[in-house]
């Protein structure tokens, strides 16, 4: 009888014939680490800390160029007949192996399958060609090879496979099975792109737009992202969203940031969901909807999606699009949590330490403050030292309370810094010094944290641990008087009979310099 391959390679010359030509939407690798505006690889779930905003929600990231290698997982459950469409498996192996199939075969039928397949590959049937190499890189019924993948590729793209001179170009952008070589997978990309396959006009628009194989180009990245947007590529339509969302490369449009997001998100795209959701919940190129702000949040965190999970949490936690529930909240962020994702550490944190959704357990608080911690979170490392300090879920230590608020304060956190001057200050955990003492009081005066500043003016009106200066003393109590303290008026009433006015008048100038940075949140 006819193997079952040759079966699909006729459906599909059929389909050809016909116009059909079927598409799977092409998942993308996840950018991770700390946010790059541009990343490469990576996993997404651990960073973004240098996009936030004041809300502590995440926001919008660059989505690298497609992956066109199954993960390991997927590869699992396709060949346990377990497969799912958002799997990231290339299409000819959902044809082949799950449809065909080869999955569930005998090994005996399988080996002569895929003998008749190399045969006919050998003998220069394309379709055999990119058929073989896609089961050499997903390693579906037999160990995966990427130098045989590449090979047969190379066969198939020599014959002007469109769908076989992406997948190469890629593999020349990865060094996978190849040697890397940036500007020989420009040139199969660029072939590729020009027979208007999507993926390779993806691929090809991420090099342009990061100076890969070719000179940095936004006109060249826009063009070619709109290309195969246009033609349904989830990862473009997101990456076109992004570009506008950041005027890269064009004038910033928030309608059309939005729109292209949208369109994403409606396939199934999670972070294409997670930025439709943040864009609805801050108005930006669409109006205020909290309600569907909360339910793309919801699709993409049950896709397992991180910071939608996080941001789904901080939802239900506000009541913000949903009825207020705490319980639902401690479980996304849990979810979160257990991929890493640090935020969602820390306020799992927070939910035991206040009994916030779950019981009351100091230990547990302990537990995933260190965990965001130890990847340098520097609001845990300060809300370890506060339960070293107190004994709660850990056993009481003053050193080990100072290491943690040193650790904060290093990372520029304004409340650890002014603990740890207290520390010096007081010799607690730490050698007493009064120099030490002002130079960390200072850090945080300048962050604009007010009792740092009233402490930091007392101490330049005493010559404690500084030099005397009457003027800088009024300076900073004139800064911190802002918090409406009757010590701080006190204090600048003693100053202002040791002051001209002359001299009042240029410490009040200095505190003008002094106060450039704004204040960080409580």
């Amino acid at each position: 009888c006819t193997p079952a391959w040759m079966q699909v390679v006729e459906r599909r010359r059929e389909q050809a014939a016909e116009g059909v030509e079927p598409r799977l939407e092409q998942a993308a690798e996840e950018s991770s680490g700390l946010h790059k505006p541009f990343p490469r690889s990576g996993n997404d779930n651990r960073s973004n800390e240098n996009r936030t905003r004041a809300s502590g929600k995440t926001c919008h990231s660059f989505t690298p160029r497609p992956a066109f290698l199954d993960s390991s997982a997927a590869r699992q459950r396709l060949e346990s007949g377990r497969p799912r469409r958002d799997d990231k498996l290339p299409e000819l192996l959902y044809s082949v192996v799950w449809r065909g199939s080869l999955i569930g075969q005998p090994e005996n039928t399988m080996n002569t399958q895929l003998s008749s397949l190399t045969r006919e590959a050998n003998l220069g049937d394309i379709d055999a060609q990119f058929q073989l190499a896609e089961l050499y890189a997903g390693g579906v019924g037999m160990a995966p090879d990427k130098a045989q993948a590449a090979y047969w590729y190379l066969k198939a793209a020599e014959q002007n496979s469109g769908k076989a001179q992406a997948r190469l170009g890629q593999m020349y952008l990865d060094g996978a099975g190849v040697p890397e070589d940036h500007a020989q997978a420009i040139v199969w990309l660029e072939r590729s792109a020009r027979q208007d396959e999507p993926e390779a006009q993806a691929s090809l628009a991420w090099c342009y737009q990061n100076g890969m194989g070719v000179a940095q180009d936004y006109a060249q990245a826009f063009d070619w992202y709109s290309k195969s947007a246009g033609q349904g590529h989830a990862g473009a339509r997101y990456n076109l969203a992004y570009m506008y969302a950041k005027g890269v490369g064009i004038p910033r449009d928030q309608a059309a940031a939005f729109d292209w997001y949208l369109k994403a998100a409606e396939q199934g795209y999670k972070k294409a969901q997670l930025n439709a959701g943040l864009m609805l919940e801050r108005g930006e190129g669409t109006a205020i909807d909290l309600k569907q702000a909360a339910d793309w949040y919801r699709k993409a965190a049950k896709q397992g999606y991180a910071e939608a999970q996080y941001n789904l949490a901080l939802m239900y936690s506000a009541g913000l699009g949903v009825r207020q529930d705490q319980k639902k909240a401690f479980k996304w962020q849990e979810l979160a949590a257990r991929q890493d994702y640090v935020r969602a550490q820390f306020k799992l944190g927070q939910c035991y330490l206040e009994g916030l959704g779950v019981e009351r357990d100091y230990g547990q608080a302990a537990r995933y403050f260190r965990a965001a911690a130890q990847q340098s979170y520097p609001r845990a490392s300060y809300q370890m030292a506060k339960l070293y300090a107190a004994g709660l879920g850990v056993e009481a230590s003053e050193t080990s309370a100072a290491k943690h608020y040193r650790q904060a304060a290093e990372a520029g956190y304004a409340r650890a810094q002014y603990r740890l001057g207290r520390l010096y200050a007081a010799g607690r955990g730490v050698s007493q010094d009064e120099v030490k003492a002002c130079f960390w009081f200072e850090c945080a005066a300048r962050k604009g944290y007010a009792k740092a500043r009233y402490v930091l003016g007392v101490r330049y009106a005493q010559g404690l641990g500084v030099k005397k200066d009457y003027e800088r003393a009024y300076a900073w109590l004139s800064l911190a008087s802002r918090m409406d303290d009757p010590r701080i008026r006190e204090a600048l009433e003693r100053l202002r009979v040791k002051l001209t006015r002359q001299q009042i008048t240029k410490a009040m100038a200095l505190a003008g310099e002094l106060d450039q940075t704004d204040p960080q949140p409580a």
